[in-house]
C-alpha cells in the first residue's frame, strides 16, 4: 500500500527524536517558539527553528502569527494517517505490553 507524498514527508519529519519531543510539547497546546524553546534549553534557537520548519513543511505543524509572535500547534491529520497505517503492526505484537522495546526471544 503506498502512502501519499505528504505522509512520506511526515514519516521523515517524525523520524528525528527531537522532532518527536517537540510534537510531545505541542500536544499540550499552542505555543510560541520561545515557549517551545524553554523545554529544550540545550538546543540552540536556530536548530529548534530548523526542526520546526521541517515539521511545518511536512504538514504536521501549523503556524500562525499573533502580533509579533509565531504560534505553533500540531495538525494531527497526517499523524492520524500514520497511526492508522501502523495499527496492523501493533496488532502483530499480540499480548506484549506497550512499553516493551526488545523483540521477543524465540
Amino acid at each position: 500500500m503506498s502512502r501519499p507524498f505528504s505522509s512520506e514527508s511526515a514519516f521523515r519529519a517524525i523520524g528525528h527524536p527531537l522532532r518527536r519531543q517537540i510534537l510531545d510539547r505541542l500536544r499540550e497546546g499552542e505555543r510560541t517558539v520561545g515557549e517551545v524553546h524553554e523545554a529544550f534549553q540545550r538546543v540552540s534557537m536556530a536548530t529548534l527553528s530548523d526542526h520546526l520548519r521541517v515539521l511545518r513543511e511536512a504538514g504536521v505543524l501549523k503556524q500562525r502569527r499573533r502580533g509579533r509572535f509565531r504560534m505553533y500547534h500540531v495538525d494531527p491529520r497526517l499523524l492520524v494517517d500514520i497511526a492508522r497505517w501502523l495499527r496492523p503492526f501493533e496488532a502483530m505484537r499480540g499480548g506484549e505490553s506497550s512499553d516493551q522495546t526488545r523483540p521477543a526471544k524465540k
